[in-house]
């Protein structure tokens, strides 16, 4: 025998006790062998099943979210919608206005013979602060003398199409006033047609 059958031999007792202990120690090896690659592989499948319904709820939160943006978006471009049909003055602003000053012929006024000045709008410069392009601008001319007192007021008119965001010059069709019209003069829109749509 050589040193380690000695050993081994010394372990273990010999007779009916040595070999239950023996068998015993096969069986609670054996079970934990049995429980190991039971566990294991449920253990893993446990995991990555976990894992996979973290990856299922993450792309579900991000798509309620998308689906919630879209919602707020929409009613965002609703709301602008209105605003442009109730107060379209709120969101198209008039900056400028461009008045044509001249004589007309001799008249007489308070007994003398005056030459008077007559005031018509020929262009406006607007600004489109939504998200529409507009067309059909329909407003007041407000005629004003340089102290800012009113001269007359009349519909006004813009021809051709602004753009969402624009700034610039289009025509205005307006009557004409008789009297000096000076820069506190401006056309205020009250009502456009949106073109299409978001």
């Amino acid at each position: 025998m050589g040193y380690g059958q000695v050993e081994l031999a010394e372990r273990t007792e010999p007779g009916p006790v040595g070999e239950r202990r023996r068998r015993t120690l096969y069986l609670v090896v054996a079970i934990g062998v049995v429980l190991v690659l039971a566990i294991v592989p449920a253990l893993v499948v446990h995991v990555a099943a976990t894992s996979r319904l973290d990856v299922i709820e993450q792309r579900l939160q991000k798509a309620e979210s998308a689906v919630a943006d879209h919602d707020a978006k929409k009613q965002a471009v609703a709301a602008e919608r209105q605003m442009l049909i109730e107060a379209a003055g709120k969101l198209i602003r008039s900056t400028a206005l461009d008045i044509d000053d001249t004589s007309s012929g001799f008249v007489f006024q308070g007994g003398a013979l005056v030459r008077p000045r007559r005031s018509q709008a020929r262009s406006v410069t607007l600004q489109n602060r939504s998200r529409f392009n507009v067309t059909a601008i329909r407003g007041t001319v407000e005629y004003r003398r340089a102290d800012g007192g009113l001269i007359a007021s009349m519909p006004g008119e813009v021809a051709g199409t602004v753009l969402a965001g624009q700034t610039g010059a289009w025509p205005l069709s307006a009557g004409e006033v008789t009297g000096e019209a000076g820069a506190p003069s401006r056309f205020i829109v009250q009502s456009v047609q949106i073109l299409g749509g978001e």
